[in-house]
């Protein structure tokens, strides 16, 4: 799980989110799934 959280960690900071990406995954993803699903959803 530790390799999983810190690979989409390191991918949502090379997309838009520079450091609150583990703090909002651990805290409040509310925008985070948002932003998530673009990049997920476009895998350019």
């Amino acid at each position: 799980l530790e390799e999983v959280v810190r690979r989409l960690s390191d991918q949502y900071i090379l997309s838009s989110t520079p450091k609150p990406s583990f703090e909002s995954l651990d805290s409040e993803p509310p925008q985070q799934p948002q932003q998530v699903n673009i990049p997920l959803k476009s895998p350019t």
